[in-house]
């Protein structure tokens, strides 16, 4: 430990409780009474009469009690000294001046003796030199203090912008904090050979390797909040060659008043890295569309089925009824509502294909809106069981569909996927049967039918990104289908967000398609994983491609050929109408799919 530091911790150590207003005062109280003094001998050249002295004895207490009692006025003993800024000195020379003046205007009211007006102007200027001088000494040691040593770790901060420079003002006041700012980078060109607290801005993001090993860095802070996905993506990868570990300050939606603090630093997540723009939706439009009403959500134990029934709760709904096959997430789903709130919500256990079970529970609650998230989802087990496909989501949505229908429901959401469009797999093919069942439904009865397309969700029941950490996390390999392979990808409560908004604005027969941003190299995502874990791809983890499998597609796309789609009135959200098929003919296939699919016959299917 160096001598600033023990100063410093020995000041602060003093500087507690109710120690704390004593020792300011007291500070001051020397201050001032050591500037009057001064300011008498300046006045008479260091030489002070006899007459003179008698008077600063007289007034002296006076002095100190008008100046301090102004200082406590303008709460210049709220504050902390470590962190005294320009406006602290500000008020410091109001309350120094108003305390002055104050003395001024009642020496003749109480009879004291008169204190020339030199005296005063110089008391005035050295009062305000030696009381600042004891606020901004108290930060200067601090600083002093945190210079750097052989114990901090050297850190370079990413981004000269608001959020960088709070964070080096931290690391700079801060010795406890362990770290040291080297060096700052910024692509910002009118910011090279700049310095922000003294420290230089060395180069920009591309010349993080280099700098990094010059300066032997251990740790890289990203202070640049305001990035797109593509930015983090590039600074990462920039961090990622230099061996070094990264951490970020949060982003837009999380920061709260602009303010960044150390504390607030957090690993990059793999969201960080998704082209998405924060979502902007109708909060009240949502509300007005869901408050009091009856809601059925199939699939409620699904990854999409679950966040749907928290994010539904939130608009206070009459009756949440949320039902699954699956008994063990119903129930899991079941206790973390409870946890949340008292009542609104009950759980019952069904199958999509059991119309009898259907019936008794849309006759019993009489939902207004159902929202279809009951499905089977994985491409290679389906196409191992193309039978199960056809029957939980053709028939399951037929058989949900008609109930509904029957029970008068206002709004059906169909909620669909990606690979229904030009499907090449079996689960792709039954979802959009299902698209095209929904829309052909549409065309009779008081209910509205829409639907919702969209890509795949980070941290889903089965996603790729589970399935990657959870290959990490057992120490490897990684295993990517194909290095060209490309999938579109959101967080499962913007896909749902955006869900309740289409929701809101459908008049029937219409496929929302939300709006996923760019695709992803599936590889791409795998090694930014690895290095967010903390490892090194093609190193400590192999990444290794096993070929594309039955059903699976290179490139995911949103639009069928014939859909014409288009904007609506929020951004993320677009629309296509009906395509012009001969519904009656396609109710037909659907009905000899199902068929084939519950007689087992995977030929004629």
């Amino acid at each position: 430990m160096t001598l600033p530091q023990w100063l410093y911790q020995r000041l602060v150590s003093c500087f507690r409780g109710r120690k704390r207003l004593v020792l300011k005062i007291s500070a001051d109280a020397v201050a001032v009474s050591l500037s009057f003094f001064l300011a008498y001998l300046i006045r008479f050249d260091g030489a002070l009469p006899a007459s003179q002295r008698r008077i600063f004895i007289s007034v002296l207490p006076f002095l100190l009690l008008v100046t301090l009692s102004s200082y406590y006025g303008f709460r210049l003993y709220k504050g902390l000294y470590q962190y005294s800024s320009a406006k602290d000195l500000l008020t410091l020379v109001t309350a120094h001046s108003v305390g002055l003046v104050a003395f001024r205007a009642l020496l003749p009211l109480l009879h004291l003796p008169w204190t020339p007006h030199s005296v005063l102007l110089i008391f005035w200027a050295l009062g305000l030199v030696l009381s600042g001088g004891v606020r901004f000494s108290y930060r200067l040691l601090r600083e002093i203090a945190a210079l750097p040593h052989k114990d901090r770790r050297p850190v370079l901060v990413v981004g000269a912008g608001c959020a960088g420079e709070m964070i080096l003002r931290q690391l700079r006041i801060d010795a406890a904090l362990n770290y040291y700012p080297v060096g700052i980078v910024d692509d910002d060109p009118d910011k090279r050979s700049t310095t922000i607290h003294g420290v230089p801005v060395l180069g920009t993001t591309k010349d993080i390797p280099e700098i990094a090993s010059a300066l032997g860095v251990e740790q890289i802070i990203i202070a640049v909040p305001s990035a797109s996905a593509r930015q983090m993506r590039t600074i990462v990868g920039y961090c990622e060659q230099a061996g070094v570990d990264f951490k970020t300050v949060p982003g837009p939606r999380e920061l709260i008043n602009g303010q960044v603090t150390l504390n607030q630093l957090r690993g990059v997540k793999i969201e960080d890295l998704l082209e998405r723009e924060p979502v902007r939706t109708d909060a009240e439009r949502i509300g007005d569309f869901l408050k009091n009403k009856v809601i059925l959500v199939t699939g409620a134990g699904g990854s999409i089925g679950q966040e749907l029934c928290r994010q539904i709760m939130e608009y206070k709904p009459e009756k949440l009824i949320m039902l699954d096959r699956a008994e063990n997430s119903l129930f899991y789903l079941e206790n973390d509502m409870k946890g949340r709130w008292i009542g609104g919500f009950t759980a019952v256990v069904g199958d999509v294909c059991d119309a009898a079970k259907l019936d008794q529970v849309m006759a019993e609650y009489r939902p207004e809106i159902v929202f279809h998230a009951a499905a089977h989802k994985h491409v290679p087990l389906m196409e191992l069981n193309p039978e199960e496909a056809i029957k939980n989501n053709l028939k399951g949505t037929r058989t949900v569909a008609e109930v509904a229908k029957r029970h008068r429901v206002k709004r059906f959401v169909l909620i669909s996927t990606d690979k229904a469009v030009e499907p090449t797999s079996i689960m792709g093919a039954s979802k959009r049967l299902a698209e095209l069942y929904v829309q052909g439904a549409n065309r009779d009865g008081r209910t509205k039918f829409i639907t919702v397309r969209f890509g795949n969700v980070l941290g889903s029941n089965g996603s790729v990104v589970t399935l990657f950490q959870k290959q990490i996390e057992r120490g490897g390999p990684v295993t990517v289908t194909d290095p060209e392979m490309t999938r579109y990808f959101m967080t499962i409560p913007e896909a749902v967000t955006l869900i309740l908004q289409a929701s809101t604005i459908g008049e029937g027969g219409e496929i929302f398609v939300l709006d996923m941003g760019e695709p992803i190299k599936v590889v791409d995502m795998a090694r930014h994983l690895i290095s967010l874990s903390g490892l090194e791809p093609d190193r400590d983890i192999a990444i290794e491609f096993t070929g594309k499998r039955p059903g699976e597609k290179l490139f995911e796309q949103l639009w069928q050929k014939g859909e014409r789609p288009r904007r609506t009135e929020y951004e993320k959200i677009l629309v296509a109408r009906s395509n012009g098929l001969d519904y009656a003919f396609v109710m037909q296939q659907l009905d000899a799919i199902q068929k084939a699919a519950e007689a087992m016959q995977r030929k004629e299917m």
